[in-house]
């Protein structure tokens, strides 16, 4: 989290509106938990600033989506709660390093390419998305085995950990637990994946 501020005098961005975007893609997947594909496949009108809110919508086929290999969602659509933090960067990049991109406005995918040329504003590709993770795994020896999927990953474990820490009186039922769990990562309900 330290290095992914643009601030930060390691950060691997050189391009100030790539560097913002990157740690927005970082920010997303670990606060909320979606998978690689679903992030990608997320509009603009999917964010809901006043309900702090971001539904994540199931697009097959999408016509409109101009990636040669559109990303695909493959758990269910829903609705996730954003932080404060998380809602106010999102709008600051829509409002701002998205607006300010060359051919951003012809589309609604919310991420987009911020590099001069011929790509500028199409939105990002799966291996676009894995050139920043490829370029985070390189600045430090303890980002090594950092993924996009690692944050899924790193996701059930804190909210394992922020249930397991909350007062006796407060917890909830492994039922209840695994019912949110569940609606959180996208898995069918009584799936058992939740529970795993």
């Amino acid at each position: 989290m330290e290095v992914i501020d643009p601030e930060h005098p390691e950060n691997p961005f050189e391009d100030d509106a790539s560097a913002v975007r990157n740690r927005l893609i970082v920010m997303i997947l670990a606060e909320l938990g979606i998978r690689r594909g679903e992030l990608l496949g997320v509009q603009v009108r999917d964010i809901d600033s006043s309900a702090r809110t971001l539904t994540i919508h199931r697009r097959p086929d999408d016509s409109h989506d101009p990636r040669l290999d559109p990303p695909r969602a493959k758990t269910l659509a829903r609705k996730l709660p954003m932080s404060g933090e998380l809602t106010e960067l999102l709008y600051g990049y829509v409002m701002g390093e998205r607006r300010r991109t060359r051919s951003a406005g012809t589309h609604r995918y919310l991420l987009v390419v911020h590099k001069k040329g011929e790509h500028e504003g199409v939105p990002l590709s799966k291996s676009g998305l894995n050139k920043v993770f490829q370029r985070l795994r390189e600045c430090d020896p303890l980002l090594a085995a950092l993924h996009p999927h690692a944050l899924r990953h790193w996701w059930n474990f804190a909210f394992s950990r922020e249930m397991d820490n909350k007062p006796k009186k407060e917890r909830l039922s492994p039922e209840e637990l695994e019912q949110i769990r569940e609606h959180a990562m996208g898995w069918k309900k009584g799936s058992g994946t939740g529970e795993r």
